[in-house]
């Protein structure tokens, strides 16, 4: 809340922000109260509340959107709002409201974990929603990021808490890169936003502006228009979602319904930004929103210039018609990524090679997040030509019981497996020679693990890659690394029942 001011006053504050309904954005950048210094420094800093109740937060480039152009044909740099930083992680939320979507296609009872709109964010396959539509290649994800910048966000546990106000459950916590703000998230006094809410009670920082591109949707709206933006978090029924109104205000807190899930409203996307990943984001000032003269006032100062991505290989998405799998393919290698399939499958084949639209492509890889969350899967054939298992790629499969092939995989990605809690039995293959992070935590049931790789190193396994695998499990090691992989694979979280056997 604003200090200094009566509930009373916030009330008549908020009443005459409705005279002010349209903020023109250009205004607010360019206005003399716009205080320009150039970023001397990439030091991120948390956001800050002023005695005023005016909100300051660092900003970065990171990602391209359309934004000015309405049509979508060109893409400008998108400016994040830092909400929180802890080492080489951000937490960021568009400044801008960047797009005008469904929480989910129809009028029915839905959470997030099954919305079309997190479906549509992250770029996943049919399987990860209620309707089955597949975003692979129509996504926010895909649109907005490079794949240089798509491997710096974060893959984040979504804590999906229930309506606070009406106890509506919100589902089950998920795994996204890219997810919507919850209502914890916009009571959250350490991202710049006001804890206290009660009815009525509006809160500066909630404040976003439609982009041209987003705005267009509406015929209400233009560019620079303060608008309606989802959470999400559930309303007083699972068919509502909150959201955050025109006013600041959060409605759906078991006073009001909140908004259909099947009508548009905007979308500010939040993700986790490794800032280690230097080459893909970049300072881009600070923005303070604060009240003046009754109105909604923006002061920013410059920042950096948007990073350069360099444009990746001559790549494509395609689809094979005959599977409905999707492949990214690099038409100067002739090679191909196993990116996930739009239908329902329960056993999944990789294969060695793909012929579309008349050429042929070696399938490499399986990509990151490729069948993440997916509990239909429950056997995997890998091809001879894959050489890496993206991260995530079968994370949280907890019906895959069975994966074999994949003779000539040299990498296994960080969860690769993750949580396969059905899962057996796995070779290592000789050419494996880095298994990332947690790549088999949790599978329950793994208890043969054939290893005939000898090129393993405990730099090269991951922290707790093994951990949570059957307690009396079998390691069948090559004869020469039976005592240096019974340590490496102890202190990566093997179990001391385990044992170890030569080949």
């Amino acid at each position: 809340m604003i200090k200094g001011q009566s509930k009373v006053k916030r009330r008549l504050l908020s009443f005459a922000l409705t005279a002010m309904m349209t903020i023109p954005l250009l205004t607010a950048i360019n206005g003399n109260s716009v205080n320009t210094v150039q970023a001397a420094t990439k030091t991120l800093h948390n956001p800050t509340r002023n005695k005023d109740g005016s909100v300051k937060w660092d900003l970065v480039y990171f990602g391209k959107y359309p934004q000015s152009d309405a049509s979508g044909k060109t893409k400008e740099p998108i400016k994040w709002r830092v909400l929180s930083v802890n080492g080489q992680d951000a937490f960021l939320v568009s400044d801008n409201v960047l797009d005008w979507q469904q929480f989910y296609t129809s009028f029915d009872s839905i959470t997030w974990e099954k919305s079309t709109v997190r479906s549509w964010l992250n770029g996943y396959d049919g399987t990860m929603n209620a309707k089955h539509n597949a975003y692979i290649t129509n996504s926010f994800m895909n649109q907005a990021f490079a794949a240089s910048e798509q491997a710096a966000i974060k893959t984040t546990t979504v804590r999906n808490a229930d309506n606070p106000y009406t106890g509506v459950s919100a589902g089950a916590d998920t795994s996204d890169k890219i997810f919507l703000l919850s209502y914890d998230d916009i009571t959250n006094k350490a991202y710049g936003f006001d804890p206290d809410r009660s009815q009525d009670d509006f809160d500066i920082a909630n404040t976003h502006t439609y982009t041209a591109y987003a705005a267009k949707w509406d015929r209400t709206l233009t560019a620079g228009d303060i608008g309606r933006w989802w959470l999400r978090t559930p309303a007083a029924m699972q068919r509502n979602m909150m959201y955050v109104n025109k006013y600041q205000i959060v409605r759906g807190d078991g006073k009001n319904i909140g908004f259909q899930v099947d009508v548009r409203c905007g979308i500010c996307p939040a993700l986790h930004l490794d800032l280690s990943k230097t080459d893909v984001w970049s300072y881009a000032g600070t923005v303070t929103v604060g009240v003046a003269d009754k109105k909604v006032k923006f002061t920013t100062t410059a920042g950096d210039k948007p990073p350069v991505v360099p444009a990746a290989s001559k790549t494509e998405t395609k689809t094979d018609k005959s599977t409905y799998t999707n492949y990214v393919v690099n038409t100067k290698s002739k090679t191909a990524q196993y990116k996930g399939t739009a239908v329902k499958v329960t056993d999944i084949v990789v294969p060695d090679t793909v012929t579309l639209s008349g050429t042929k492509y070696k399938v490499t890889s399986i990509a990151n997040d490729a069948f993440v969350d997916n509990t239909l899967v429950k056997s995997v054939k890998i091809g001879n030509n894959v050489t890496t298992i993206g991260n995530n790629a079968f994370s949280g499969c907890t019906n895959l019981k069975t994966v074999t092939g994949g003779k000539n995989v040299k990498t296994i990605g960080n969860n690769a497996f993750y949580n396969c809690s059905k899962l057996s039995k796995i070779t290592l293959y000789k050419n494996v020679k880095k298994i990332g992070n947690q790549a088999f935590y949790g599978c329950k049931k793994l208890k043969t693990i054939n290893v005939k790789t000898s090129k393993l190193t405990k730099s090269k396994v991951g922290a707790d890659a093994f951990k949570g695998i059957h307690a009396k499990a079998t390691f069948k090691v090559p004869k020469k690394k039976l005592k240096s992989y019974k340590s490496i694979f102890k202190a990566k979280g093997a179990g001391s029942k385990v044992k170890y056997k030569k080949q």
